[in-house]
């Protein structure tokens, strides 16, 4: 929860507002959800935000954050992955692989092993861009994003060696226009 939080810090600037919310199945585990919210609002406060904070109750987490996003208005959705594999994960589903395909907006997924702790490290973004209108938004995204001591790469993979001049081209006009 906390490397989800700084990452939000990270992309984002003071002005910007902050929903913590976090989704429980039942409404036993409401309270529980509440107090953890509460202690990510204290964690915040020590950092000069002052984010909302919600609680939704709902069996289909993935469904929920996909709805408040939208109904919040929100720009980004930044949430932690708990890592489920295999078969847990083919039974269960993942919240974050559903938010990822359903979201209107920008979705981050931030694994537990994310080194994310140090908001003055600078950041490195990969951008993966395909020659697409939405691949250079994608871009400009990032870049917006992006403070001056983070690096923005973007990146374009090509099947075939004679295709690779042609992508070369759409990249550096693609980085050259979100300039």
């Amino acid at each position: 929860d906390k490397q989800v939080f700084d990452a939000a810090l990270q992309v984002t600037t003071p002005k910007d507002e902050l929903l913590i919310g976090t989704v429980v199945g039942t409404k036993e585990e409401e309270g529980e959800a509440k107090a953890r919210v509460e202690t990510k609002q204290w964690h915040a406060a020590e950092s000069d935000r002052k984010p909302s904070t919600m609680v939704w109750v709902n069996n289909k987490a993935g469904e929920e954050l996909t709805t408040q996003s939208k109904y919040t208005g929100a720009n980004y959705l930044i949430m932690g992955s708990h890592g489920k594999g295999g078969l847990k994960r083919a039974v269960l589903g993942s919240v974050s692989d559903h938010c990822v395909r359903h979201c209107e907006i920008p979705v981050m997924v931030v694994h537990r092993m994310s080194p994310l702790s140090d908001a003055e490290k600078p950041l490195n973004f990969v951008v993966a861009l395909d020659g697409s209108e939405l691949g250079a938004r994608i871009l400009e995204t990032v870049q917006d994003l992006a403070r001056p001591q983070d690096k923005v790469t973007a990146v374009m993979v090509v099947h075939k060696e004679e295709d690779r001049a042609d992508a070369e081209k759409t990249l550096k006009m693609i980085t050259a226009n979100s300039d």
